[in-house]
């Protein structure tokens, strides 16, 4: 399991990267753009080696495991926000120079999961999207085969 330890008020990113490395996380079944996303981004700059639970009730999420993209979780939609926002910016990914292109996947989860400003890029990622649905009925593999299309 990918537990994330609640985090306290002012620590920097290597703190909090640390508190969640080797842990498990929790997130609804049927993934859609912005669960995808946030498993990717997780799995690609927070921790590597986690393993996602996939809850089809979230009112089951373990007591040691954190929830990401419902209502409730640690980490979900915050204000006009989507999850895929707040957890780069919860882990300063958003402004890190050596990461290009955070906050324009963003911009495009954004606007696939709520609307907004349309991105040019829409189009081709939410095509991509319902491929790697279907092609597989594993929430465990959507992820990566959408990673794989998108290289």
């Amino acid at each position: 399991m990918w537990a994330i330890r609640r985090q306290r008020a002012g620590t920097d990113r290597r703190d909090r990267l640390a508190a969640i490395q080797a842990s498990a996380c929790k997130g609804r079944a049927h993934l859609r753009v912005d669960r995808v996303a946030s498993a990717w981004l997780i799995r690609r700059f927070i921790d590597p080696q986690c393993r996602f639970v996939w809850l089809r009730d979230v009112g089951k999420c373990p007591r040691k495991a954190i929830g990401f993209d419902f209502d409730g979780a640690e980490f979900s939609h915050v204000g006009a926000r989507v999850s895929f926002e707040v957890l780069a910016t919860s882990f300063g990914l958003d402004n890190d120079p050596g990461i290009a292109g955070i906050a324009g996947i963003g911009a495009l989860v954004h606007y696939l999961d709520v609307g907004g400003v349309p991105v040019p890029e829409e189009d081709g990622f939410a095509t991509i999207l319902a491929g790697a649905r279907a092609q597989t009925r594993d929430d465990d593999e959507r992820p990566a085969r959408a990673a794989e299309c998108a290289a």
